[in-house]
């Protein structure tokens, strides 16, 4: 049991949500909101990466 959570869990925060397992009940509710949780951090690491790197660059380009 715990193993088919964390499997679903793990899908849903790296593919948003795309999984073999059907979720039925207010569990569903809550894969929603984890797939949510996950594309929020992807987008939220990528703009902070990308504003590391452009201080990076901004910094090489004046020197």
């Amino acid at each position: 049991m715990f193993q088919d959570v964390l499997y679903v869990t793990g899908i849903s925060f790296s593919t948003l949500g795309h999984s073999s397992i059907e979720v039925i009940g207010p569990f569903r509710l809550l894969l929603m909101l984890q797939s949510l949780l996950g594309f929020m951090l992807l987008t939220w690491s990528a703009t902070f990466l990308y504003s590391a790197c452009q201080e990076v660059w901004q910094k090489a380009k004046d020197d």
